[in-house]
């Protein structure tokens, strides 16, 4: 599908759209468009209206020029000087819009936080969970969230939380996370369980037996597809949970009918239960054998009742964020490469102690030698390299799709050929 652009045209007063065909219904929504059948784009008026309706356009790029309110929000910009409802459980100075996410979060029991990106979503969610906590509305949180951000969870409670609690990564094999959840012993405080997606359907059964009070989605665009096995329980998860939380930047990566299945876990009343249902409602299908859609429609009801459970924020509204957010993404080395690491650590050492002099280039080999093992590959003295991890490579491929589907552009920087290749593969 080509990508979807709108741009300013040199005097400020008309709009220039290109879009596939099947977000013609949007643009054919604005007022005093036109269709130019020569240069095959849309020509619209440039109104407020007009990038409000072009910004219902999933990952279209909007000339920067262009300024309108966004759909989605209450304002164009998060209100100075706002404070919270309630104190907030956090150790480090909230910006604006997560203190106004926060106090809509405290007040209902489902809500999607819809912040772009580096917009700090995870603080928020911590927050609102600890708020819920102190009062005594929850005991045990579990959050989901892809396989490379699950470090950054237990990070987020000691940087930021200043309830008591206990966070349990559940990593490892299936036997491994099993016996962690089961075996998991009471304590003072949030219990908070950190599991990925893909891992929730081999531990369905174990999850609803620990039961959590509340669930954090994180990165919810990954239960977009309503029949797969990972949705499907988190669908059957958040029934069971009295409080619910979807975190995503980008809620809508191909079409609206990826709202379905997040709301589906988040508020199951919200929209039609069955996803025919919802598609029936929201879009217009065609193509061969009637199986594609080919236009959306309704799109204003849609926004309204997603939005009428979410926080939305982008970049350029909060205005009081940092330039630039660097963030450390960590990964769990399966068990054999965790050996052969170990292993030659542990060798490496023994033969540091043992000499009466170490040079530089002796130390460097042998952390070169990590290095690789580290990035999947093992290279023999006499060898080609072999694969022995692919956690680095999976957790890499899972934050570069994220990006992607947001509509950014990826720069993957990799330190040895074999890493590229797999990369490339």
């Amino acid at each position: 599908m080509k990508q979807s652009t709108a741009l300013l045209s040199d005097d400020g007063t008309q709009i220039y759209v290109s879009c596939p065909p099947i977000y013609k219904d949007v643009v054919k929504g604005i007022p005093g468009r036109k269709w130019n059948p020569y240069a095959r784009y849309w020509e619209l008026p440039h109104t407020d209206e007009a990038v409000s309706k072009l910004r219902l356009i999933p990952n279209c790029s909007i000339d920067a020029k262009l300024a309108a309110p966004d759909v989605i929000t209450q304002e164009d910009t998060i209100a100075e000087g706002i404070e919270p409802l309630l104190p907030m459980p956090v150790k480090v100075k909230p910006y604006a819009h997560q203190i106004e996410a926060y106090n809509m979060g405290i007040q209902i029991p489902a809500m999607a936080i819809l912040h772009e990106q580096g917009c700090g979503k995870s603080l928020t969610a911590v927050a609102i969970a600890g708020r819920r906590y102190m009062d005594g509305e929850t005991t045990k949180l579990l959050v989901v969230a892809p396989l490379a951000v699950l470090p950054v969870w237990a990070r987020e409670f000691e940087e930021c939380s200043t309830i008591p609690y206990s966070v349990t990564v559940l990593e490892g094999g299936t036997k491994k996370r099993r016996d962690a959840l089961m075996n998991e012993r009471l304590t003072m405080g949030l219990q908070v369980m950190v599991i990925n997606y893909e891992s929730v359907w081999r531990l369905e059964d174990e999850l609803h037996t620990w039961a959590p009070d509340m669930i954090i989605a994180d990165e919810s665009q990954r239960i977009k597809t309503p029949g797969s096995r990972q949705s499907k329980a988190m669908h059957k998860l958040g029934k069971t949970a009295k409080y619910r939380l979807a975190l995503t930047g980008t809620p809508v990566n191909n079409s609206p009918s990826d709202l379905f299945s997040q709301y589906k876990y988040l508020e199951p009343t919200l929209f039609p239960n069955s996803f025919y249902a919802f598609r029936g409602r929201y879009a217009i299908m065609g193509g061969y054998g009637g199986h594609q859609v080919v236009q959306s429609q309704h799109l204003d009801e849609l926004a309204n009742k997603a939005h009428s459970i979410a926080h939305r924020v982008t970049k350029a509204q909060a205005l009081d964020l940092p330039e630039q957010v660097n963030q450390t993404m960590y990964c769990e080395l399966e068990p054999k490469a965790a050996k052969v690491y170990k292993q030659l650590k542990d060798e490496a050492i023994a033969e540091i102690g043992s000499q009466e002099q170490v040079t530089a280039p002796f130390v460097v080999t042998k952390l070169i030698r990590l290095s690789q093992i580290a990035g999947g590959f093992i290279t023999p003295d006499d060898g080609e390299p072999q694969p022995i991890s692919n956690a680095k490579l999976k957790a890499t491929k899972e934050t570069a799709e994220d990006l992607i589907s947001a509509g950014k552009k990826v720069v993957v920087f990799a330190r040895f050929r074999p890493e590229i290749e797999a990369l490339c593969s």
